[in-house]
């Protein structure tokens, strides 16, 4: 059922559900390699989850240090993120999780 309310946001995707739940389960964030290796989502999908999260500031990314030693069994577009935590507004909000 779609709403013509402008103050009502767009839906998020599966993905992106997936994504939170993961982060919770997991207490409430995760450097980027373990993330990588829990995730049963592409890198692309990934990316896309992790962007509609943190555009709902459900999410934020801890970038690294421009000093920090960058992992190297991390893929080159992960490389510059420390970690994928949870924000209190996140946390908030994944507890009315809509049912329908």
């Amino acid at each position: 059922m779609q709403s013509d309310n402008p103050w009502r946001a767009p839906r998020l995707s599966y993905n992106a559900w997936r994504l939170m739940e993961l982060l919770l389960r997991r207490g409430g964030g995760m450097r980027m390699e373990p993330l990588l290796r829990a995730s049963d989502m592409s890198h692309d999908n990934l990316v896309l989850a992790i962007r509609e999260l943190a555009e709902r500031w459900w999410v934020d990314i801890v970038w690294r240090a421009p000093s920090a030693r960058h992992p190297r069994t991390v893929p080159e577009r992960f490389r510059d993120v420390r970690r994928i935590v949870t924000t209190r507004t996140g946390r908030h909000c994944y507890r009315f999780v809509p049912t329908s």
